[in-house]
């Protein structure tokens, strides 16, 4: 097959090579199992001498997916304090509702957002503070934003 062959028909044979790929899908995954299995010490040490290579990559690639992640699940909860409306996503964390965000994070290793992603994002066990409103709950119980609209709703009544 001629390279302007190729161009000139290049949407017609890409379906059709999608087409086959489908149909037996089965087969390429065997094959690719197979294949894998027979030079797995290969890739693997491909891999690791690439990653001793290449130490900046990885570091840069992990530290692009972790941020990723976490603006991923930020998202999902609304981006945005549920106490005081801040949406700045460096000042944002996630609150574990009813306590028990450091015993998560010793039993999956520190990948919290990783761990509530595979979870579905549950609405009753997560939602997300900014840093003051998270450390004021965790430390007075209470967040000041709440204690003054405790105070104000208590002096409209009053007055």
């Amino acid at each position: 097959m001629t390279k302007k062959y190729y161009e000139a028909h290049k949407k017609e044979l890409l379906e059709k090579a999608r087409k086959h790929y489908l149909l037996h899908k089965q087969e390429y995954f065997e094959r690719n199992r197979k294949w894998y299995r027979k030079n797995s010490a290969k890739v693997l040490a491909s891999q690791r001498l690439y990653r001793e290579l290449h130490p900046e990559v990885i570091r840069a690639t992990v530290k692009r997916s972790k941020r990723s992640l976490r603006l991923e699940v930020l998202s999902e909860y609304g981006h945005r304090c549920i106490c005081c409306g801040e949406n700045r996503e460096p000042f944002l964390t996630i609150e574990h509702i009813g306590g028990g965000g450091e015993a998560h994070r010793k039993s999956v290793n520190g990948e919290v957002y990783r761990d509530i992603r595979k979870q579905g994002f549950p609405r009753d066990k997560y939602t997300v503070l900014c840093w003051n409103c998270n450390c004021a709950t965790r430390f007075r119980k209470i967040c000041p934003h709440k204690q003054e609209e405790k105070c104000a709703s208590v002096l409209s009544v009053q007055s």
